[in-house]
C-alpha cells in the first residue's frame, strides 16, 4: 500500500482518488478552493445557474463508465439532437426532410472538411474545436450525452463515493 496525495478536487482528482484508492493505496486529496469539482461546477449569478466543465460527453466512454460503476441509481442523460442544431448562416445539422443536405453534411463531418462551414460548427459543439475525430463521430451516431444533472451531479456522484470510502479532501 502506497500513500497517495493527490493535487486539485476537480473531476480528473476525484477520479484518479477513486482509481487509487480502489487499488488499496491510502489516498488525500488537496483542494485550493472551498468547493470539491474544479471546472466541473456552477455558480448562481442573477437567478441563473452557470454551468462549468464537461457539457458533453461520450456514451461508454470514461466519465460514463466511472459514474456507472460508482453509482446504483443511473446516470440520467439525453443525446445531442442534430436535428435541433442549427449553425448559424448554415442552417440545422441534420435539417428534417432533406435528405441530400444531410448526406452532404454526415459526408463533410466524417472526412473532417476544415473548409465546410457545417463541419466546423460540429467540431466546435463536440470538442471546442480541438478537432477530435472521435468526439466529432460520436456526436454523428447520437453517442455525445448531455448530463441531465449538469456537472454538478456528477462531481457529486465522485464525491460522495469518495466520503464513503473514506478519503479525505482537504
Amino acid at each position: 500500500m502506497a500513500r497517495v496525495l493527490i493535487v486539485g478536487a476537480g473531476l480528473a482528482g476525484l477520479s484518479a482518488a477513486i482509481d487509487a484508492s480502489a487499488n488499496g493505496h491510502h489516498v488525500v486529496v488537496l483542494e485550493r478552493s472551498k468547493k470539491v469539482g474544479g471546472r466541473g461546477t456552477s455558480q448562481n449569478k442573477e437567478n441563473f445557474s452557470l454551468t462549468y466543465g464537461p457539457h458533453f460527453f461520450e456514451k461508454k466512454g470514461p466519465l460514463w463508465q466511472l459514474c456507472r460503476r460508482l453509482s446504483r441509481r443511473r446516470f440520467s442523460s439525453k443525446s445531442l439532437r442534430l436535428d435541433k442544431v442549427e449553425v448559424l448562416g448554415q442552417g440545422m445539422i441534420r435539417p428534417i426532410g432533406n435528405v441530400s443536405r444531410v448526406i452532404e453534411n454526415k459526408t463533410a463531418i466524417r472526412q473532417g472538411d476544415s473548409e465546410n462551414q457545417i463541419v466546423k460548427g460540429a467540431s466546435f459543439l463536440s470538442s471546442w474545436d480541438s478537432k477530435n475525430q472521435t468526439r466529432n463521430k460520436a456526436l454523428l451516431k447520437s453517442k455525445l450525452l448531455v448530463s441531465n444533472e449538469g456537472s454538478i451531479g456528477l462531481v457529486g456522484r465522485l464525491a460522495a463515493a469518495l466520503d464513503e470510502i473514506g478519503v479525505l479532501v482537504e
